[in-house]
């Protein structure tokens, strides 16, 4: 059995969502289960400290992949 550690080093790339919001809940004129899973739970923004955070414990742990910010298969430009 792999290690957590073994495992994180063998990742090619790790993808961040960076809120809860649904950028298209205007154009969707049916149930989108986004919308509908922030209605329930609310809306969230990753901070910048938790970002932050996370890089240092990935660099800790020697993660040499990619790293991607996207929302809901998004790539922020």
């Amino acid at each position: 059995m792999i290690s957590p550690d073994e495992y994180l080093r063998s990742l090619e790339s790790i993808n961040l969502e960076t809120h809860s919001r649904c950028n298209m809940e205007v154009e969707h004129k049916c149930e989108c289960p986004i919308v509908e899973r922030s209605a329930k739970y609310g809306n969230f923004i990753l901070s910048m400290e938790v970002m932050l955070s996370l890089f240092e414990e990935l660099s800790a742990q020697d993660y040499k992949g990619l790293t991607g910010f996207h929302h809901y298969s998004e790539p922020m430009a």
